[in-house]
């Protein structure tokens, strides 16, 4: 540990002091009242690095005498980052949101294997290590049901999920932050930013999960059958509503399906919810209902009218509601003979790809149809009256995309029969 962390006048020194009498020539300290002195501190040190368990590993010798002596400074409260983390957990709104930082909380602790962490240890170096633990086979344990806990292997993660977990750690190490350091304070509480060391990774470009018009039709006409004999609710009939219904409005995410509430005059509108916290306009949309999509309405209507669906009814939240529709989607790629595994998203994927390449829409016409910021236009949107034609002109062409190949394929088949 070298000196420079004490400073006295501009100058570098030591708070002990040593004369010519108190050394001998090898310059070994004979002086027993300093040897206790300094014997202490040491001492300190090494209950420090007892305490730190297996993280010690993690460190290099510079990092070590770096945190030795941000511990050792009494001057400062130990501030528990799990608590703190937690604390600010509590207070976000969307249960999604909690729900998704009480997950990355859990791998957090399955690595460090405590319960509490002092902020000064989480480092770049104990970042890095979090890091290689979450792409590694590993166990964990979490509650079960009545209490009792339940021990899962995980397997290792990819670049995207990992930079999920990552930013997540980030997020909150800069809430403790801001939540004990204020800018009128001379010295800040918490010194450190352990992100300047360690680089999250990248998210990978995201694959195109867009399907041809003639797929969708084949979803649109699965046959009404009982493909699920054990569910009071056939997934597979639901998927296959479901994908319809978010290509006929527009790509709608599967949980502003789940607790959209406003429908009125022939239009769906909604925030959503994606986006609404982090937009001005609370990322507002409304869809015109098409002839196409009204049967489909109608199937699914709440009849208590608390929200348009009746899916908050069937489903306990949205990420049950998303899950059983992702499964059955997958059965229906499998009854279609798909070479890809249908997921909810390529509804979405699909309706933006119809709308450039083949109705030649412009992409910022199909960004706001898809309800994405507006981004430097944020201040002009202020002045302009929202005015959903276009975004209902824009959809209609889609959905005649479907229509053209559809009487094409009634023809085509009329055709055959005349010949045969």
């Amino acid at each position: 540990i070298k000196t420079k962390h004490f400073v006295h006048k501009g100058q570098l020194t030591t708070k002990r002091v040593v004369h010519k009498g108190q050394i001998v020539k090898s310059l070994e300290i004979k002086d027993n009242f300093i040897l206790k002195k300094t014997t202490l501190i040491i001492e300190g040190y090494q209950k420090i690095i007892d305490d730190m368990g297996s993280q010690y590993d993690t460190f290099t010798a510079r990092q070590l005498a770096d945190y030795l002596i941000a511990m050792s400074d009494t001057s400062k409260s130990k501030i528990d980052f799990i608590k703190e983390a937690y604390l600010h957990i509590k207070t976000i709104t969307k249960k999604r949101y909690r729900d998704s930082f009480n997950t990355t909380m859990n791998h957090f602790l399955d690595y460090i294997k405590d319960d509490n962490i002092d902020i000064k240890q989480v480092t770049g170096s104990l970042l890095q290590g979090f890091d290689r633990f979450l792409r590694t086979t590993r166990k964990g344990t979490r509650n079960g049901r009545k209490g009792t806990k339940v021990e899962y292997t995980f397997n290792p993660l990819p670049d995207d999920t990992v930079h999920h977990y990552m930013s997540d750690i980030r997020t909150l190490f800069n809430e403790v932050k801001k939540q004990y350091n204020s800018e009128d304070e001379e010295e800040a509480v918490i010194t450190h930013y352990p992100f300047a060391k360690y680089e999250i990774p990248q998210v990978s470009p995201t694959k195109k999960r867009n399907l041809k018009a003639d797929v969708i039709l084949k979803i649109l006409n699965l046959p009404d059958k009982n493909y699920n004999k054990n569910h009071g609710t056939d997934r597979t009939i639901l998927a296959r509503d479901m994908f319809m219904l978010s290509f006929y409005l527009v790509g709608i995410n599967s949980v502003d399906l789940y607790n959209i509430d406003t429908y009125e005059e022939g239009r769906l509108t909604y925030n959503r919810t994606k986006t609404e916290s982090r937009r001005k306009d609370q990322a507002e949309i409304s869809i015109k209902v098409e002839p196409e999509v009204i049967p489909l309405i109608n199937k699914y209507l709440d009849p208590t009218k608390e929200r348009v669906f009746i899916f908050h009814k069937m489903y306990c939240d949205e990420q049950s509601f998303n899950k059983a529709i992702n499964k059955g989607l997958k059965k229906v790629s499998s009854i279609l003979d798909l070479a890809i595994t249908l997921t909810f998203y390529y509804a979405r994927h699909s309706w933006a790809t119809i709308a450039r390449n083949i109705c030649k829409i412009s992409k910022d016409d199909i960004g706001e149809c898809l309800n994405h910021s507006s981004g430097n236009h944020d201040v002009t949107d202020i002045y302009i009256e929202r005015d959903w034609s276009m975004i209902d002109n824009a959809n209609r062409k889609v959905l005649d995309v479907l229509v053209t190949i559809t009487i094409e394929l009634i023809l085509k088949l009329e055709e055959t029969d005349v010949v045969a």
